[in-house]
């Protein structure tokens, strides 16, 4: 994080519900442009002021820029200044390019119809067509689609054949895999959403208790919005990348809009929050993010909610991997993947097992791709969590 960046609060210290998430979060300047995107008219005037006079539009990082329609939503133009109409070009733009992106569903359920399999729309693009209500804040980069495990291998035979790109070979113990239409629309379909990376078990009881759901004409079902929160929390806290910044976007509208997307009373809606959170012991983690949601951002979270989450149990490898991120440390941990897998499908894990499929992908993909990827990977984090 650059210098101004330490000195831009103007005198304000970060919050110790922040600084408990540590690297894991939003830094100092994604903050104060999230409090813009946020918080009522007069802080998150103040919020963007104090941004604006270290930085500009242009050189906004790619993170930060994912949140520029928010602000714009946010805030009147007078408070905007001159930057008004270059937010709501940027928000028209993001509102375009999610239409354009969303037009991809008709084409996979014409993938998916013949084989009798309903998807199940999830992550970013189930929020921004349930509790999103402004249009054009909610910035994605796919659609993100469950179809299980069981016909998996089933669905990814029928996309090929359907003329579907797969740019990376398949990593056997990954939760999804992208793939692009040949129009250049990219989609994610997934086996599962955590499992086997945040969670030790597939999320089959929130895939039984999903819901129907409609987009541009489509038949499709969602994840309920409280297991929505949890999941955009676990991939926002526990992965480098566009979603370490939106997932308090995410909390804020799924707290003020999901218990009446789906149909239920507030305090209805924050016990599925820890119904959810806790299924997948991942509680404390929860606890921890809507905390820093609840004195920065100002979302209304029962204290009682907070203090069940904290109190809860939380799986031994996931509280390892988050102690690394608030450290500014993501790993893949593949081989606990592999592990979690095994124990799933009630095999033994050997060594031969894990480094066998590893090598066939690499060998697939090419091995010098593959050490290129990393490269880049790691440079990304490097980049992203970057603090002085």
């Amino acid at each position: 994080m650059c210098h101004a960046d330490h000195n831009m609060l103007s005198g304000r210290d970060a919050s110790d519900a922040l600084r408990r998430i540590g690297r894991a979060g939003p830094d100092a300047s994604e903050m104060e442009l999230l409090r813009a995107a946020t918080l009522d008219v007069d802080r998150a005037a103040a919020a963007w002021r104090r941004w604006i006079a270290t930085h500009t539009v242009d050189d906004a990082s790619h993170r930060a820029a994912d949140v520029l329609p928010a602000v714009s939503a946010n805030l009147p133009g007078d408070v905007l200044g001159a930057e008004a109409d270059r937010l709501r070009g940027i928000r028209r733009r993001e509102w375009a390019d999610v239409q354009f992106r969303l037009e991809v569903l008709e084409e996979a359920i014409g993938v998916l119809d013949p084989l009798g399999i309903q998807p199940l729309l999830c992550k970013g693009a189930a929020l921004s067509t349930t509790v999103y209500v402004e249009p054009g804040i909610r910035p994605m980069s796919n659609v993100d689609v469950v179809v299980g495990a069981e016909r998996f291998d089933e669905v990814m035979q029928a996309f090929a054949a359907a003329g579907w790109h797969r740019p990376d070979a398949d990593n056997p113990f990954d939760h999804a895999v992208g793939l692009f239409d040949p129009l250049y629309r990219a989609i994610a379909v997934h086996r599962w959403v955590l499992f086997p990376r945040f969670s030790a078990a597939p999320e089959s009881a929130w895939m039984q208790r999903s819901v129907p759901h409609m987009v541009r004409g489509c038949d499709l079902c969602r994840f309920r919005c409280a297991d929505e929160m949890v999941i955009a929390i676990m991939h926002g806290l526990l992965m480098s990348g566009a979603s370490s910044v939106l997932w308090p976007l995410d909390v804020v509208q799924a707290a003020r809009r999901g218990h009446e997307v789906d149909g239920i009373d507030p305090d209805a809606f924050w016990h599925e929050v820890v119904e959810s959170a806790s299924a997948i012991c991942a509680g404390p983690i929860v606890a921890d993010a809507l905390e820093m949601c609840r004195v920065e951002l100002d979302v209304s979270v029962p204290s009682a909610a907070v203090e069940q989450l904290a109190g809860s149990s939380v799986d031994r490898d996931l509280a390892q991997h988050w102690a690394l991120c608030r450290r500014g440390v993501t790993i893949e941990w593949r081989i606990r993947r592999y592990r979690k897998l095994k124990r799933h499908r009630g095999e033994r894990a050997t060594v031969a097992g894990y480094f066998g499929p590893r090598y066939a992908a690499m060998r697939a993909k090419g091995l010098g791709s593959a050490v290129s990827d990393r490269a880049d990977r790691v440079r990304t984090i490097v980049s992203d969590h970057r603090r002085d």
